[in-house]
C-alpha cells in the first residue's frame, strides 16, 4: 500500500537547491498529517551521496541516491528513469517536486508515465485522509484553484518560497540507498549528432550555391553549361526562363 512522501530534490554547486528544503518541510507535515509515514528524499547526480546527511538534517528519513555525474544536468529521458526508480523503491502516496526548469518538464513527463494527475505551481495543501487537497494559483494569479488527485501517487510542483522548511537538526538519523540506475542512451550525444548532420546539410547546400554562381552568365533563364536552381539544390527543377 501507498504510503509516505517522496521528494525529487535538485543539486547545484554541490548543495542542495532551497526548493528541496522547502519540499521536505512540506513533506513531513504531509506526512504526519497521513499518520506518520515515512519522508524519501531521492537526489541524482554527482556529490548526491555526501548530500544525504543534509537531506536527512532537513527532515528526510530515508534518502535515495544515483551519485553518477550522467545526472548533473537535466536531461528528461535520463532523470525520468531515475525518478520512475525511486517511486518504484519508495511506493510513496505523495511525490513533490519543485517547480523549476528541470521539475516542470519532469513532473508531466513521470505522471504520463506512472498514468496519475498532477497538481502544478502548487501554493497550498491540506491532507484529508489518504488525500491532498492542493491550492494553486489560477487565472494569472487573480484566484485560486483546488485540485484533488484521485489516483495514486499523487503528484504536485511546489513553487519556491511557499512553504516553510524545518529547522535543520544535525542530530537526526537515516538510511541511505544507492539506486542503481539503469539510465537510457545518452541524449546529449543524440542532440549532438542531429546539430552536427543539420551543419553538415547546410554546408552542402552553400557549396552547391557556390558552384551555381561560378558556372557563367544566365542565358536564357540558366547559367551556360551549370545546372538548374533545382538541380543545384536537390529540389524540383523549374523550366527555363523565355521559353
Amino acid at each position: 500500500m501507498a504510503e509516505g512522501v517522496l521528494v525529487i530534490g535538485e543539486i547545484q554547486d554541490g548543495a542542495l537547491v532551497g526548493i528541496t528544503q522547502e519540499m521536505l518541510g512540506a513533506a513531513r507535515r504531509i506526512a504526519d498529517a497521513q499518520g506518520g509515514g515515512l519522508v524519501n528524499l531521492a537526489l541524482f547526480g554527482e556529490g548526491a551521496e555526501s548530500l544525504a546527511q543534509e537531506g536527512i538534517a532537513a527532515g528526510a528519513d530515508l534518502v535515495y541516491t544515483e551519485d553518477n555525474a550522467a545526472l548533473n544536468d537535466y536531461l528528461p529521458e535520463r532523470w525520468l528513469a531515475a525518478a520512475q526508480t525511486a517511486v518504484d523503491f519508495a511506493d510513496p502516496a505523495v511525490v513533490l517536486i519543485g517547480t523549476t526548469t528541470a521539475g516542470r518538464d519532469l513532473a508531466p513527463r513521470l505522471a504520463f508515465r506512472l498514468n496519475t494527475g498532477l497538481a502544478v505551481d502548487i501554493l497550498s495543501f491540506e491532507v484529508e485522509g489518504e488525500k491532498v487537497r492542493w491550492t494553486r494559483p489560477c487565472y494569472g494569479g487573480a484566484a485560486r484553484a483546488e485540485v484533488v488527485i484521485n489516483a495514486m501517487p499523487q503528484i504536485a510542483t511546489v513553487r519556491s518560497k511557499s512553504q516553510e522548511p524545518l529547522e535543520p537538526d544535525t542530530s537526526r538519523s537515516g538510511d541511505t540507498i544507492p539506486l542503481a540506475v539503469e539510465l537510457p542512451a545518452d541524449e546529449r550525444e543524440k542532440t549532438l549528432f542531429k546539430e552536427i548532420e543539420e551543419k553538415r546539410r547546410h554546408s552542402a547546400r552553400r557549396r552547391r550555391w557556390r558552384r551555381l554562381r561560378r558556372a557563367g552568365p544566365r542565358r536564357g533563364g540558366r547559367r551556360s553549361g551549370g545546372p538548374r536552381i533545382g538541380d543545384a539544390l536537390g529540389g524540383p527543377s523549374a523550366p527555363p526562363l523565355g521559353l
